[in-house]
């Protein structure tokens, strides 16, 4: 695996941490955080939900990103 699948992995992984915690990420949050463009994070996004059919959506109550089934894994 190249550096750069490595690092994407960590970010997913992270994402998918931060969403199950219920901390709410944002894309700009999520951004800073890994210090990576909002398109990249946008994108991890997008590989989450179609490579791993991860049900997440974005929570206009609370601002950010959220799993809406709780027991996906």
């Amino acid at each position: 695996m190249k550096k750069e699948g490595k690092v994407q992995f960590w970010r997913l992984l992270k994402i998918d941490k931060m969403i199950r915690e219920r901390q709410f990420p944002t894309v700009s949050t999520l951004a800073k955080e890994f210090e990576v463009s909002t398109r990249t994070v946008e994108r991890d996004i997008e590989f989450l939900r179609d490579r791993y059919e991860a049900p997440i959506k974005y929570d206009i109550k609370h601002g950010g990103y959220v799993y809406t089934e709780q027991t996906f894994f």
